[in-house]
């Protein structure tokens, strides 16, 4: 028999089996060898085959054999009707059905990602850096880095929370040697899709054999402003190394990273898509009220804006997403993603209005940026004792912090005074005096740079709400 007529992976015949011809080497597949499930082949229109992909993407277009087509279950895809989607979330059929903007997010060389181009441009759209260009990115991840390697790094008896993708909800009593096992076993025989995607691993061995891209580093605030004392008690924001492992058809809806902190993104193994929607003031109201809907788990949010964009991840590329920006995630094939959250002194503004959205929205404080009132007090610290080489983006936030600690300090006067930071514990009032007589003097000498393209107010509208009152961290 000819080769056209075997299964490239498999090598074995099946002329009652349902085919799937690879658009770029033109060899044919097995649905169940690739992974692919009946109703995901009606909605391809050009497959890419788990060779091709790494090099191409994931599918885009439809292209499959002659034998039988199935079709979706479009009624149930309006409704939203997650039900209906036993084994994924409804919405996975959205990345392949229906075109979304590329043209928007950029590429950018490693090494034009500096200190310096991002006080330039103050951070403001996602940026991409593919795999030819990982070097200059002065990052290390393991070439060779699987699940098991994970595991065996962090241990396998570490408790991981588990996302199980068609209803976003959390399954309990999971470790990570019990992740590894089902991460392992065939796509079809998993029962469920799920998707871990906050197992943070600073204090681990695996954090030994892991450094972040330059870039992260420099801009990263805590790293700046955190004492170096409490750094070595291990008593900070641990929110700067993550590790995702997502399974085929993993999908997280539309979110902003907590305290509208920056991410860097690396895909070690497998493919991602995101779709990206600007942080306007428009969206970011559209984006508060779709969180307090009641309808929020049937109304995808992209149908809700004018701008969806859509970036397409192979192994090797990176990503850094911008404080702010709405995205969502899906998994074309199974993946393993290092990345981290990091606060930027250039994107104050942005990362304090994003904390008063959670605090509306009412979400938990596991969810929320670990301490970042005291981070906002060791900023404030920091740049007290640094007043010099600030960039026009630092300044035009250090009244946003000045405003919030103001607050803070108010609606937490009944609260410890030991929560504040030792130096200034006994007179934070006038520590915050001093603080505003600096941010005067430096806004005298220096020419302010326009403020970020988010249409945040002037921190003197900005006033507590009484539900909403800014607490110390502990």
């Amino acid at each position: 028999m000819a080769d056209e007529d075997k299964c490239e992976l498999c090598r074995a015949e099946g002329a009652q089996t349902d085919w799937i011809q690879c658009d770029i080497c033109k060899k044919w597949f097995h649905y169940e060898c690739v992974g692919l499930k009946e109703a995901d082949v009606s909605n391809i229109v050009a497959y890419h085959c788990p060779n091709c992909e790494e090099e191409s993407g994931p599918s885009e277009l439809r292209r499959t054999s002659r034998r039988k087509r199935h079709a979706i279950d479009y009624t149930a895809l309006d409704k939203g009707d997650l039900v209906a989607a036993k084994d994924r979330h409804v919405y996975c059929s959205l990345f392949y059905t229906r075109h979304f903007d590329t043209s928007r997010i950029k590429d950018i060389r490693g090494e034009d990602l500096t200190r310096e181009w991002a006080e330039d441009t103050g951070i403001i759209e996602p940026v991409v850096v593919r795999k030819g260009d990982y070097s200059s990115l002065n990052m290390h991840v393991p070439e060779d880095l699987t699940v098991r390697k994970v595991a065996e790094l962090v241990g396998e008896d570490t408790p991981l929370e588990v996302m199980d993708v068609p209803s976003q909800n959390t399954s309990e009593g999971w470790t990570l040697g019990k992740w590894r096992d089902y991460f392992e076993t065939d796509q079809p025989k998993r029962d469920r899709v799920r998707n871990v995607i906050s197992l943070e691993f600073s204090d681990t061995r695996l954090a030994d054999v892991v450094t972040r891209p330059k870039f992260v580093r420099d801009m990263d605030l805590v790293a700046r402003v955190w004492p170096r004392e409490l750094m070595d008690k291990k008593d900070y924001p641990k929110v700067s190394l993550y590790c995702l492992m997502s399974v085929q058809d993993s999908y997280t809806d539309f979110h902003i990273d907590f305290g509208g902190s920056s991410v860097f993104y690396h895909v070690c193994q497998g493919s991602k898509t995101f779709l990206f929607i600007p942080p306007t003031d428009t969206n970011l109201q559209k984006y508060e009220k779709w969180c307090q809907s009641p309808e929020q788990s049937s109304t995808f949010f992209g149908d809700l804006t004018r701008e969806c964009y859509r970036v397409d991840l192979v192994k090797g590329d990176s990503l850094i997403i911008p404080s702010g920006w709405i995205h969502a995630v899906h998994t074309p094939t199974d993946s393993l993603v290092i990345g981290g959250n990091f606060l930027t002194p250039i994107n104050i503004p942005t990362q304090i209005r994003l904390t008063e959205i959670e605090k509306r929205t009412k979400v938990p404080k596991k969810f929320q940026f670990p301490h970042f009132t005291r981070v906002l007090w060791y900023a404030a610290i920091y740049y007290t004792q640094n007043p010099t080489n600030i960039s026009a983006f630092e300044l035009n936030g250090l009244p946003y912090i000045l405003h919030y600690l103001q607050n803070s300090l108010q609606v937490d006067k009944r609260k410890s005074k030991d929560q504040l930071p030792p130096q200034i514990r006994d007179k934070p009032s006038q520590f915050l005096h001093t603080f505003k007589t600096l941010i005067d003097d430096l806004s005298s000498t220096n020419k302010r740079k326009p403020d970020e393209t988010n249409d945040i107010p002037e921190p003197k509208k900005l006033k507590p709400e009484p539900e909403l009152e800014n607490k110390l961290e502990s």
